[in-house]
């Protein structure tokens, strides 16, 4: 029973970051690109090709990082997921994990960043008018899911 249970809780983790990231894509309704979060549609060919790169060099750079969280989580998962879990292993996978998502935390901010000196206005142009998470141009409470792309 407990293995089965690891198993399960393996799978809805892999299944929740699998369902994240295929979230990647226009939302539903509101034709807002939140894979990347940029509203590209008005810059120049010249711009859209330099916030390509610019989002190519980030995912490349930080890869590795977002890998070892997704182990770290997984690791977590694993020893909460045991009948009696060690709090002193749990707690320092979780400083561990804290500290890899403030690395990756900056990574965004540079990034972001760097996609301001392409186009100031690149970023916070989502189409929300018909997007099914807002209601009259005012955010549902949360807002949009899949707006913590980036």
């Amino acid at each position: 029973m407990n293995m089965e249970k690891t198993v399960l809780i393996i799978f809805l983790l892999l299944a929740f970051t699998t369902g994240y990231a295929s979230n990647a894509v226009s939302c539903p309704g509101c034709n807002y690109d939140h894979s990347n979060g940029y509203d590209i549609e008005n810059l120049t060919d010249e711009e859209k090709k330099a916030v390509e790169n610019e989002r190519n060099r980030h995912l490349e750079e930080t890869g590795e990082l977002r890998k070892r969280i997704n182990e770290k989580d997984l690791e977590l998962a694993k020893e909460l997921s045991q009948k009696e879990p060690s709090a002193k292993k749990a707690i320092k996978l979780q400083k561990k994990i804290s500290k890899l998502q403030s690395q990756l935390d900056l990574k965004r901010v540079e990034h972001i960043l760097a996609l301001k000196k392409i186009n100031p206005e690149i970023l916070g142009k989502a189409k929300t008018k018909t997007c099914p998470y807002k209601k009259e141009g005012t955010p549902k409470k949360g807002g949009c899911p899949f707006r913590k792309a980036i």
